[in-house]
């Protein structure tokens, strides 16, 4: 007689209870069905611990109602696997194993500072911003409909920017490169701080503290293989833009670097900028469309702190200091104009 006993991986075990909720979750099983699962929940302790830890999950505690045998058992404290994009809670049960394999192991293991064995995704909205603490101790804070993968491998740390500005403050390890990549360039650094800007026809990059290298990826046309052809670094108080090949770098004094960067506190900062490029950026952070109807005021140099959550305060300064009529078409749409007042 054998005294071997075989043991139900965890993960296999978390995915037939997770697909157990899934299946008392809005539908109503058969006899045969509840039979099955009442064996399946009765037959181990880990089978109903499983099953518990995935109702509660999932906010879907009431399921452990339909359970005669649980019923009566204490409603455990909802259990931390949340995945979060931007102010979105995802907590809907009827998902598919797969996507509850990726919020139950890789959230949970970045939670708990480990890293993560699929790919995590940040997103804000518009006109937020988000700071996310990373399990090695580096932060990112996200602008205004921006949107992060982040994926943790054993010797580089990758960091996939899809869409929008991100601010890097990297924690030092020269064994485990921070790599962010946007599209098929790259920033790579060891530990410093750094910004990346997604745009239409290129990547901006400014860097807050140390060195980074700048990147692309390339494909022979010979023999299709991809190679990493590196471009340039880029110093503390420095801005580059580049796609497959370096466009600028220059030079910015700290005020204005401090000034570009203001976002990351939820402000908006002008000293001096044009009308047309405070409206540009404004633009960033609003649903509404704000058209310079006079020419004339296009030039006009805008200064002062402004809340980006607070764009009603901004077209009121406007008014009030800096000579323009704001004309409200309706809740979103605005027409600026030169005023007719001495």
């Amino acid at each position: 007689m054998s005294n071997i006993i075989n043991l139900v991986p965890a993960e296999k075990l978390t995915i037939e209870a997770s697909q157990w909720v899934i299946k008392l979750d809005g539908q109503r099983l058969s006899p045969t069905e509840f039979a099955a699962f009442k064996a399946w929940v009765t037959s181990s302790e880990a089978h109903e611990t499983a099953f518990r830890s995935a109702a509660g999950t999932w906010g879907n505690l009431d399921i452990l109602k339909q359970v005669p045998t649980l019923s009566s058992l204490k409603t455990q404290q909802r259990a931390h696997s949340v995945f979060w994009w931007g102010k979105f809670h995802l907590k809907q049960v009827s998902m598919a194993a797969a996507l509850i394999l990726l919020v139950t192991f890789s959230v949970n293991q970045l939670l708990h500072n480990a890293a993560p064995a699929l790919p995590v995704i940040y997103g804000t909205a518009l006109g937020d911003n988000k700071s996310i603490e990373l399990s090695d101790g580096s932060r990112v804070i996200l602008n205004t409909e921006s949107q992060v993968e982040i994926q943790y491998e054993a010797n580089r740390r990758v960091i996939k920017l899809l869409k929008g500005e991100a601010h890097f403050e990297v924690a030092s390890n020269k064994a485990r490169p921070f790599e962010v990549y946007a599209g098929t360039n790259i920033v790579r650094a060891i530990g410093t701080a750094f910004a990346v800007q997604v745009k239409p026809e290129m990547v901006a990059v400014t860097v807050t503290e140390g060195t980074v290298q700048l990147a692309t990826l390339v494909q022979d046309p010979e023999d299709r293989s991809v190679k990493e052809v590196s471009l340039a670094f880029v110093q503390k108080g420095q801005t580059a833009e580049f796609n497959e090949n370096i466009k600028t770098i220059n030079s910015i004094a700290p005020n204005e670097l401090d000034r570009r960067l203001a976002w990351r506190s939820g402000t908006l900062v002008f000293n001096g900028q044009p009308l047309e490029q405070v409206i540009e950026e404004i633009h960033r952070y609003t649903t509404t469309q704000i058209i310079i109807a006079d020419p004339e005021i296009r030039s006009l140099k805008i200064g002062g702190y402004f809340k980006t959550s607070e764009i009603e305060d901004m077209l009121k300064a406007l008014e009030t200091g800096f000579n323009v009529t704001v004309t409200r078409i309706n809740k979103n749409l605005v027409y600026l104009s030169k005023s007719n007042k001495n």
